[in-house]
């Protein structure tokens, strides 16, 4: 697993987090510390079951209490993992933290954030 946690100039907080798993005690020191992330990339893999899926994921998300999600995720094993639509996730994301809001990002697509400034 990585994780890292970028604190830029102005406050802005980008988290990435490459594969999600049980939240771990570090993980909870440091959120006690910092209090929430302006942008959380996470990691939201392919499984047969969505539910699954989510039930891993939506739990890191509310830990780290982004402004914006974004889902992600490395995989050495192309292939093994089915395809999975995103929107099961997003719909708990907006029923359980409505001040989170969403982004599908395409294959290969650019994403630009304005690290300059934050809503905090």
């Amino acid at each position: 697993m990585i994780a890292f946690v970028f604190t830029f100039t102005g406050g802005f907080r980008l988290h990435f987090l490459d594969s999600a798993g049980p939240i771990t005690e570090a993980e909870r020191q440091l959120m006690r510390r910092i209090k929430r992330t302006d942008v959380a990339i996470i990691a939201y893999q392919g499984q047969y079951l969505t539910e699954a899926q989510i039930a891993v994921t939506l739990p890191l998300i509310k830990l780290f209490r982004p402004r914006l999600y974004i889902p992600a995720h490395h995989h050495a094993l192309a292939g093994y993992f089915p395809d999975l639509g995103m929107e099961p996730l997003f719909m708990a994301i907006r029923d359980e933290l409505p001040g989170t809001k969403t982004i599908a990002p395409l294959y290969r697509m650019p994403i630009c954030l304005n690290v300059e400034t934050t809503t905090r």
